[in-house]
């Protein structure tokens, strides 16, 4: 709504052309995800969090980083030599790609749905929601492209992390008792 009540069809297509950059660069998430859920069900089930996180944040981590650097020089490499009409999106999608970071770092340690935790998932996601209204009504107006992307940035942000770290607060609570 906000997003198309005050951004011209120029910058409409611009934050589309970041949107689908954004999109790309998520495109390693799936396969990982795939292969981790069935070890976050196992982890979930033994209780035993701390050592998961412990043996594999490092290659989490470098993982992460990789895809964040190929991701940003291949979207700098395509929006100046390819794509110069949206040389406007460069900044909008550079914000865009670091949210698929922190997804890519946070989303392995996620075990909410693996445990089944379906009404904390609920709650980070309206929280997450409400924080993309808030910031879209305060700034879109102003910072236009900037501001939506940074709102999509705080938000899943918010629920990737929040979602890690309750996850982690859940078992280490439960391996205490």
């Amino acid at each position: 709504f906000f997003i198309e009540k005050f951004l011209s069809k120029q910058e409409l297509g611009l934050y589309s052309f970041s949107l689908k950059l954004f999109t790309i660069s998520l495109a390693g998430l799936t396969p990982m995800l795939t292969v981790l859920r069935i070890k976050q069900i196992d982890v979930a089930k033994n209780k035993n969090i701390k050592e998961y996180v412990h043996r594999n944040f490092k290659k989490v981590f470098l993982c992460a980083v990789c895809f964040y650097f190929i991701a940003i020089i291949g979207t700098c490499i395509l929006t100046i030599f390819f794509f110069k009409n949206y040389i406007g999106s460069l900044w909008a999608s550079i914000i865009l790609i670091s949210t698929s970071f922190v997804s890519y770092l946070s989303i392995p340690f996620n075990f909410l749905m693996a445990d089944r935790k379906y009404n904390i998932v609920l709650r980070l996601s309206l929280i997450s929601l409400f924080l993309t209204l808030l910031i879209n009504l305060l700034f879109i107006q102003t910072y236009k492209l900037i501001a939506a992307a940074m709102s999509v940035f705080v938000a899943q942000s918010f629920l990737n992390f929040g979602s890690a770290l309750y996850s982690y607060y859940i078992f280490v609570k439960r391996e205490n008792k």
